[in-house]
């Protein structure tokens, strides 16, 4: 979703030529870790290979260079940041995240609900986050895992939260007498 924009198709040798980065909230320009150098690049073809042309940066999503006497070549390579990660559960549960606060857009993420208060289940894991400005909410698929709940999904491009719906478990176990045991289940029935 990122592209570049030229102030100008053509120009002639000695002309400023203004680059305009047009990134979503969250991509930058990649950034190699080893030189520091970023992605952005003009360049054009010569006898002997191909020679670069300085920049200068204007401000974060702006460049400029001069235009040589010859046809150019701009080119960029995004990658995305990292966004937040929050949860919100109702007392009684606790969500741990892996990774814990924040991630990059594709990663797999782990949602660990352990449950506190053992008269309360999970019915529903969502997240939420804001895509073009508006509010997304999406059901997680879950599973029990003997003392908690797990849910994955993968890390949109935005801040998500992962929140926790429970409701109330109605279960008791008891005795009448030596040989008689008694259990209310969860939909009221006693057995």
């Amino acid at each position: 979703n990122s592209t570049l924009t030229l102030d100008k198709t053509e120009a002639q040798a000695g002309e400023t030529v203004t680059v305009t980065l047009n990134m979503p909230d969250g991509a930058n320009l990649y950034v190699d870790p080893e030189s520091g150098s970023i992605s952005l690049k003009v360049s054009y073809s010569t006898e002997d290979g191909e020679e670069e042309v300085s920049l200068s940066q204007v401000d974060e999503t702006t460049y400029t260079f001069e235009m040589p006497d010859a046809e150019v070549s701009v080119e960029a390579y995004f990658e995305w940041g990292e966004f937040e990660l929050t949860a919100d559960a109702p007392e009684g549960c606790e969500v741990v995240l892996e990774p814990e606060n924040s991630c990059k857009p594709g990663t797999w993420v782990q949602a660990t609900v352990n449950i506190t208060d053992q008269t309360l289940a999970v019915i529903a894991v969502h997240i939420s986050y804001l895509k073009n400005e508006e509010l997304v909410t999406e059901g997680v698929d879950f599973a029990y895992d003997g003392s908690g709940v797990i849910a994955y999904f993968t890390m949109p491009a935005a801040d998500v939260t992962v929140t926790v719906e429970t409701d109330t478990v109605y279960a008791a176990t008891g005795t009448c007498g030596d040989n008689l045991t008694w259990t209310l289940d969860s939909d009221g029935l006693l057995t």
